[in-house]
Formats: C-alpha cells, sequence, structure tokens
C-alpha cells in the first residue's frame, strides 16, 4: 500500500483525463484490472495523453466541445503530448476556432468530426482549427491525425474568408489523414508555416479553394511545404449541382510561397481550376521552385501558372508525369518551366494569345510528353523591365492534333518529337517552315 500511495501525487498532478509515465508496471495493470482506459479519460502511455470526452466533449450534434476541447488541448500544451477525441457517429459542435499554440501537441481524432457551429463565424473570420506561433517563436512538431472539420460555411452568414484548418508561424507541421469538407479554404499552410506537410488528406465541398500554400505577400514567409497523396475532390459548381457559388482552385500556390511539392495529388470533379500558381499583383511577390509529381486530374479544370512582371514573378515550375484530362495554361514572363513526362489530353498553351506588356514564358522544356494540343508564342515579351525572347525546347515528346506557334520558330528546338503531319481543310493553322531547319517540316506556324 506504501508504494501506491507513493505514486499517488505523481498521477494526481496530470489531472483529470491525463496519466504521465513513470508510474511502475503493476500500478499501471491495476488501472487496467479496473477497466480504466481511454475511454475513461486515463491513457496509459509514454507521454501525457489527455481524453477530451473526459473534459467534457460531448460528440451530439448539439453541445458546444469547443472548452472542452480546448482546454485537453491546453493541459498537454505545458509538456507536449497527445489530445484524444474519441470516435463518433455524431459530430462534437465547436462555437469558436480551437488554437494550437504550442510545441508537440497531437490532436488524434481518428473516427471524429468537429462541425463549426451554425452562425458561429458570421461576420468574422472563424477557422475550425488553427495550429499558429508567432514570427519570433513558431510553433513546431504538431500532428493532427484522423480528424474530420466541417467547416459549416454555408450555415455562417457573411463570415470572413475562413479557413477549415489553417497553420501559420509554425515548423515541422504533419496533417495526416484529415479530411476537411464544407470551408472557404479547406487546408491552407500560410504565412510562416515552413517544412511541414499533409499527407493523405482529403478536402471536398470547399468555397474558394481546397489546399493552400501561401507567403501572404512575403516572398519565402512560407517554404518546403509537401502535400502527399492529397486529393480534392467533389466540390462541383453550383451550376453543375454543387453548393452555391463557384469554385476557385483545387490547389493555389502563391504570394511568395517557396519549395512547394505536390506528390501523388488529385484533383477530380471540382469546378473552378485543378491547380494554380500565381501572386496577387502588388510588387515584391516572387512564387519559385513549384513541382508537380505523379499530379492528376479529372473531370476538373485547366491548371495555370502566371507570372505579372519581373517585380511579381513566379518561376522554376516542373510537372513530372502528370496527367491532366484538361488544358494548361502558362502565361506571362514565367522563367524556367520543365514538363517531364505525363500526358494532356486538353490544350497545353504557352501564352499563344499574347499578354501585352506580360508577354509569354521566357524559357521552358518540354520533354517525353504526349500532349493532345500545344500552342506556343514565341513573339519577343517584356516584363516591365527589359526585353526578352521566348524559347522552347521540345524532346521527345509526342504531339496529338495540333503544333501552333506565334513568332519566328526558330526559337523552338525539336528533337526526336512526333508532330502532326497535315491539318484537316479550313484549318486556321498552316505549315510555314522556316528555312534552314532540319526539322523545318515539322514545324506548324500560326500565319
Amino acid at each position: 500500500m506504501r508504494s501506491v500511495l507513493r505514486w499517488i501525487p505523481f498521477l494526481l498532478r496530470g489531472g483529470p483525463g491525463e496519466i504521465l509515465s513513470g508510474a511502475p508496471a503493476f500500478l499501471l495493470a491495476a488501472f487496467a484490472s479496473v477497466g480504466l482506459d481511454a475511454a475513461d479519460g486515463v491513457v496509459l502511455s509514454p507521454a501525457v495523453v489527455v481524453n477530451a470526452g473526459a473534459l467534457g466533449a460531448r460528440a451530439d450534434g448539439q453541445t458546444d466541445s469547443a472548452p472542452a476541447i480546448q482546454a485537453a488541448i491546453d493541459r498537454v500544451a505545458r509538456t507536449g503530448g497527445r489530445v484524444l477525441l474519441p470516435p463518433a457517429e455524431h459530430p462534437y459542435v465547436i462555437g469558436r476556432s480551437l488554437v494550437i499554440a504550442a510545441d508537440n501537441v497531437e490532436l488524434e481524432g481518428t473516427g471524429a468530426t468537429v462541425r463549426l457551429a451554425d452562425g458561429a463565424g458570421s461576420g468574422k473570420k472563424v477557422n475550425c482549427l488553427t495550429v499558429a506561433g508567432t514570427e519570433p517563436k513558431p510553433v513546431q512538431g504538431v500532428v493532427v491525425r484522423g480528424l474530420t472539420v466541417d467547416a459549416n460555411y454555408w450555415q455562417q452568414q457573411e463570415a470572413k474568408q475562413p479557413r477549415g484548418i489553417e497553420c501559420q508561424w509554425a515548423a515541422h507541421v504533419l496533417f495526416d489523414k484529415v479530411t476537411v469538407r464544407r470551408a472557404w479554404v479547406s487546408l491552407a499552410f500560410s504565412r510562416g508555416s515552413t517544412c511541414s506537410e499533409a499527407r493523405d488528406c482529403t478536402v471536398t465541398q470547399w468555397h474558394n479553394d481546397g489546399f493552400d500554400a501561401s507567403g501572404d505577400g512575403v516572398t519565402g514567409a512560407t517554404h518546403h511545404i509537401r502535400f502527399v497523396r492529397c486529393r480534392a475532390v467533389d466540390s462541383p459548381n453550383e451550376s453543375a449541382g454543387g453548393l452555391p457559388g463557384n469554385r476557385d482552385d483545387a490547389w493555389e500556390i502563391e504570394d511568395g510561397a517557396t519549395d512547394i511539392e505536390l506528390l501523388d495529388c488529385l484533383a477530380a470533379n471540382a469546378g473552378g481550376k485543378c491547380f494554380g500558381v500565381r501572386n496577387h499583383a502588388p510588387p515584391g511577390r516572387h512564387t519559385r521552385n513549384v513541382s508537380l509529381l505523379r499530379f492528376r486530374s479529372t473531370n476538373a479544370g485547366p491548371g495555370y501558372v502566371s507570372s505579372l512582371s519581373h517585380e511579381n514573378s513566379v518561376s522554376r515550375i516542373k510537372l513530372v508525369d502528370c496527367q491532366m484530362d484538361a488544358g494548361l495554361s502558362l502565361r506571362g514572363p514565367l522563367r524556367d518551366l520543365e514538363i517531364s513526362g505525363g500526358k494532356f489530353s486538353g490544350l497545353v498553351s504557352l501564352n499563344a494569345a499574347g499578354a501585352g506588356l506580360s508577354g509569354p514564358p521566357r524559357n521552358g522544356t518540354i520533354a517525353g510528353a504526349e500532349i493532345a494540343e500545344l500552342s506556343v508564342n514565341l513573339k519577343p515579351g517584356h516584363d516591365g523591365r527589359e526585353r526578352y525572347q521566348p524559347t522552347l525546347a521540345l524532346r521527345q515528346t509526342r504531339i496529338l492534333e495540333r503544333l501552333a506557334v506565334q513568332g519566328d520558330a526558330k526559337h523552338l528546338s525539336v528533337v526526336d518529337c512526333q508532330l502532326p503531319a497535315e491539318h484537316a481543310a479550313g484549318s486556321t493553322v498552316d505549315f510555314k517552315p522556316p528555312e534552314d531547319r532540319d526539322d523545318a517540316a515539322l514545324i506548324c506556324v500560326r500565319p
């Protein structure tokens, strides 16, 4: 008995719903023998673990569980640890944003749903979950696993562009097997997010964007973000039977974000664009080093990359083994474009229509790809500071239906490509091969 009493102060200091490591094996066994486990708010774990249900969270679709869940988060924030949100048939309603603002906090919610209460975000911005430190002291080591978030956006009146989940001023954050639905923006890595990852996450029924990575106007403030096997699906426009409004992008990468990767990701059955890389208008925003590896889109809008000027630029964009059934628009003085492999069933356009001052992409390489239609603008452009001559290299690429080139085709290099040999009568595109080119017969030029 004396040895048991010796451990009581240690156990109690964790508070209700919590047990700390270090208790002897016989005492842990004693707790287990009387049926105390995660469902009772006591978890036998090598770290601090708090069951939010033991603090009053109720998955009944009515009770405001935000105070209880936040209390659980705040409790583990003292030392780091895990918050358990027990699986349930009905959602945990929350009347305000949940905030993780400490290092080494894990929120485990497999089988559980949190739903923002009707009207809780009316007239303001209320995220369902925010992971946030400060610029001087970003939070680190946060994990959110298995949770479903219902942002309930359409039951908020004049909400101010809330996120289902938003990460800012945080490093080494992992969102694992998280689902977000009915949000303005579903899952966003915002300013100050670094070296973080969304893995096996699904977003659906968003209003504006599915996934987002943004420097919020500061180049490099958000960097080294990875989306791995993530899915943005089933969010059609209202006109196609979806929720009210029109969608923007399944993925949006913007405003100074750098070193962003999409690996084995999918956009499907969605209005708007399947992805977009761009900046808003103010100068000083430079988005660069964006890679899409084995990205797939089906029944979604075309992708686009847009660079505005030398003061507001996008550069070093790579698409590797991507498959897209809609088009791809590459516009403005974009630097260092690389398309390697992949299949594009729609029109791939390198600013073929021209855009005045902004001009077409500066330089790019397309190698080993299959493209239904390729339209290229090789007319000189201007990036707001200097004139430039666009160039494009085609290597081992198959163009199935049409290749159209504006400008001087001598700036298009073609090696080992399969290009259209002829066009139907009445086509607006004619063969006008430049002189002194071995591959001249393969070049199709708009008159």
